[in-house]
């Protein structure tokens, strides 16, 4: 009953949110009829995301520790990376998409330890995460001036960044510190599956961790896929709205705020949060059609996931 609750749960709150911005109206069909009718626009959408997923392979093969010099496990990573955006269409909860990119991944290479496949998950939503604060302190630095409204965010954001650039200076100390700790859990542990897991992440963060050119080659590609993703909704802002004077930076320093918002897990998709976050953050510029922006990018998102059948179609007809 538990899962069934939850979606309930996230159902109803993002109708509710829908609801409300439509009464309001924040909410119309005029520019998503607009969007729908730019063949152009969708063009340059498509190649951009399909981008992002070749870069996001890139990382998932750096992370998962494959032979990064084999084409075939950078294309076999490509396709069930695609099929999982695929269930993740067709699901009631994202979850669905996770499982069956973890039972996919871990048929790429049955010699890897099967654990590196959580790690994978795990630091890449981390990557993600930092990396879209990155643009938007970045951003921000370089814009002229902030929304009264935002400049508390942004102060967070800046403790946020320089906290983990203090973490990584002293990781070696950290490193030190808790050793002794982690040996001594080991120690105690009588479990074991616990021991095989404290093995196999000591493994994984000897040969991942502490190599700086892979760490680095993650960061990198991290922050792409998220520029790439930000450039996504300054198209469709721009072609949406002609007149805009807005300062670019601006909207650059914004949009990950909205991005991140939306992957909030309180609500399907984002839908309905997305709505709210990016109406209330361009609405701080002048920019009306916020919630018509993020229609039009969830449309165009599900229209590419829903391509993703046909790699699905091809893991099956290969199994």
């Amino acid at each position: 009953m538990k899962p069934k609750i939850i979606f309930f749960i996230k159902c109803s709150i993002s109708l509710l949110l829908i609801y409300w911005l439509v009464q309001k109206g924040e909410l119309s069909m005029r520019n998503v009829k607009l969007g729908f009718s730019n063949l152009k626009l969708i063009s340059i959408f498509m190649c951009l995301t399909f981008c992002q997923l070749f870069i996001g392979a890139v990382r998932t093969n750096l992370l998962m520790q494959f032979n990064t010099g084999s084409g075939f496990t950078l294309r076999r990573v490509l396709t069930i990376t695609w099929a999982s955006s695929f269930i993740n269409c067709i699901a009631p909860s994202a979850l669905f998409g996770e499982v069956f990119k973890v039972k996919e991944l871990l048929t790429v290479d049955p010699a890897l330890i099967k654990d590196n496949t959580f790690y994978t998950l795990g630091f890449s939503k981390i990557f993600s995460i930092i990396s879209l604060i990155f643009i938007t302190v970045a951003a921000s630095l370089l814009a002229q001036s902030h929304p009264q409204g935002i400049e508390w965010s942004l102060d967070f954001l800046y403790i946020f960044i320089i906290l983990i650039i203090f973490l990584y200076v002293i990781r070696n100390q950290i490193i030190y510190v808790l050793k002794p700790l982690f040996e001594k859990t080991y120690s105690l542990s009588n479990s074991q599956i616990l021991r095989k897991r404290f093995d196999n992440f000591k493994q994984y963060h000897l040969i991942f961790l502490e190599k700086k050119k892979n760490f680095f080659r993650v960061i990198l590609l991290s922050l792409l896929i998220q520029i790439l993703n930000t450039v996504s909704f300054l198209v469709i802002i721009y072609t949406i709205n002609t007149d805009i004077a807005q300062n670019i930076l601006d909207l650059i320093y914004v949009i990950p705020l909205g991005i991140i918002a939306m992957t909030l897990p309180i609500s399907i998709s984002g839908l309905g949060v997305g709505h709210l976050a990016f109406s209330k953050l361009l609405g701080m510029f002048g920019i009306i059609s916020g919630a018509d922006i993020f229609t039009i990018y969830f449309a165009y998102s599900y229209i590419f996931n829903l391509i993703g059948l046909v790699p699905f179609l091809i893991l099956q007809k290969n199994r």
